[in-house]
């Protein structure tokens, strides 16, 4: 919604393409702070992901739009925890297990995986679930890349794991 506002925005003031873009961006950062209440983290969001130049003026027109967003929404959204979730417990064969597919190794459960995760996110938001989509697009995302480029390497293509994940995390949502 920010974005579409930021959109309709530039067009009524008649702003330049580059100034446009910088609007429709700040307004899709502003919608992010002002929802989770993380005005940093969507400055670098909009500076990072959005492929906003790290221009001086740029950084802080960001700022000061995600900050005053989530000013503006703290008193709706409040400073609740948005997302109740029980208590996790790592144990050692957990954190074996993720740190050695961390370091580059792989699972021949991981396409499994990766069909039951995909699966269970369409099913979750087709029934109903609110929620984004973002975190999820993004973990199915680097295994889809991660699965893609280790079949590529059995036909002759060598690419890093690093880059198929990073290329995998640019899939359109389930």
């Amino acid at each position: 919604m920010g974005a579409l506002f930021g959109d309709s925005l530039s067009k009524g003031l008649y702003l330049f393409i580059s100034d446009r873009q910088l609007l429709i961006a700040c307004g899709a950062g502003a919608g992010l702070a002002s929802v989770y209440q993380v005005p940093f983290a969507s400055a670098l969001f909009v500076l990072e992901t959005l492929g906003v130049c790290w221009k001086l003026k740029n950084i802080i027109i960001i700022l000061a739009t995600t900050y005053v967003s989530a000013y503006c929404a703290k008193p709706i959204i409040g400073g609740h925890t948005l997302y109740i979730v029980d208590k996790v417990t790592i144990d050692s064969s957990s954190f074996i297990l993720a740190q050695w597919i961390f370091s580059g190794n792989s699972s021949a459960y991981l396409p499994v995986i990766l069909i039951i995760k995909c699966l269970l996110v369409c099913l979750l938001l087709r029934s109903g679930a609110y929620g984004g989509t973002l975190t999820p697009s993004f973990a199915i995302g680097v295994g889809t890349g991660y699965l893609i480029t280790v079949l590529l390497r059995n036909f002759g293509f060598s690419h890093s794991l690093s880059l198929g994940m990073l290329l995998g995390t640019t899939l359109d949502p389930p």
